[in-house]
């Protein structure tokens, strides 16, 4: 399930294929990607931001877990930038 949602997100945050899925349509007689135009929203639109709700919502839930974890196994270490980081 984690391996799908991430999937489903990096799709969606990358210009590729949600994002192309939510501009083009495919017209399958000539087998040509078609640009939406109008207004119109479709369930595909509305299946789209129920997977993104969910995978935001998942990831926050994630990186809280991941707090939770470090604090737990390194209760005395204390954050510090990554070697050659800018500061």
């Amino acid at each position: 399930m984690l391996h799908e949602l991430y999937s489903w997100l990096c799709e969606f945050a990358h210009p590729n294929f949600c994002s192309n899925r939510s501009a083009f349509d495919l017209d399958k007689e000539t087998g040509r990607m078609v640009l939406r135009k109008g207004d119109e929203i479709t369930e595909d639109h509305y299946q789209m931001l129920v997977t993104l709700s969910m995978s935001g919502d998942f990831l926050q839930w994630l990186m809280a877990q991941f707090d939770e974890r470090v604090a737990q196994y390194f209760p005395d270490e204390t954050p510090t930038a990554a070697a050659g980081s800018m500061g």
